[in-house]
């Protein structure tokens, strides 16, 4: 299991990033947190990929530094795209009321450099709200 804390919204409250699972399949997942009810919402799934020396490999948890974001009129956005040809395999979770795995592209460093994720299209800056609007059902 890993995890690591990030604020993404307009709320003073941090969001989770999480990669749990076993050697064959990891689910990677977004999850809202409201600290002072005491729970969290999942947001989403997503496929995590690193962006290294202008290519694309496989976010593994033990590579990631952190989600890729950026700040327009005061809103924080994350680099995203939902036209991939990414193909998961293994024992991982797709929720009912999601479409669609986005990819969420990630700061960190390969350690498998050789393993290239397949080709993603159409990569855009979006709010998570606006993520999360899209993939789900």
């Amino acid at each position: 299991d890993f995890f690591q804390f990030v604020n993404l919204d307009d709320d003073p409250e941090l969001e989770m990033y999480c990669g749990s699972g076993y050697a064959d399949g990891i689910d990677y997942a977004l999850y809202d947190l409201d600290l002072e009810a005491g729970q969290m919402e999942i947001l989403f799934y997503f496929n995590p990929v690193i962006i290294q020396d202008e290519s694309n490999f496989w976010g593994y948890p033990w590579d990631t530094e952190g989600i890729i974001t950026s700040v327009e009129a005061g809103k924080v956005r994350v680099y995203f795209s939902v036209d991939h040809d990414i193909q998961r395999e293994g024992e991982i979770t797709i929720p009912e009321n999601q479409e669609i795995l986005p990819v969420i592209f990630l700061l960190g460093n390969s350690t498998q450099p050789e393993i290239e994720v397949a080709e993603i299209r159409n990569s855009t800056w979006k709010t998570l709200k606006d993520v999360k609007d899209l993939v789900r059902i």
